[in-house]
């Protein structure tokens, strides 16, 4: 996840990929979060919020389904009953 929003921040600011060795150290690290810092921050906001109104719009779209759903089954046991009422 964090590669993708890194990966989304870098097109955005066009930037080229960082070529580095990998080394697994604290300085290694420090130095390679003070090159990616930027992109992976405008990824991070771009995609949390594209992906929270994408969530926010699809939930707002079930809900009205369900309810308009529920309505309609509604009125059919309402119809039901009325046409069986002497």
């Amino acid at each position: 996840m964090m590669y993708f929003c890194y990966t989304i921040g870098k097109w955005m600011l066009g930037q080229p990929a960082p070529s580095a060795e990998l080394e697994i150290s604290t300085q290694w690290l420090v130095e390679q979060l003070a090159v990616v810092w930027q992109p992976l921050l405008l990824g991070c906001l771009v995609a949390g919020t594209t992906l929270g109104l994408l969530g926010f719009a699809l939930v707002r779209l079930y809900w009205r389904w369900k309810v308009a759903r529920d309505w309609r089954k509604r009125k059919r046991r309402l119809d039901k009953y009325l046409a069986n009422k002497p």
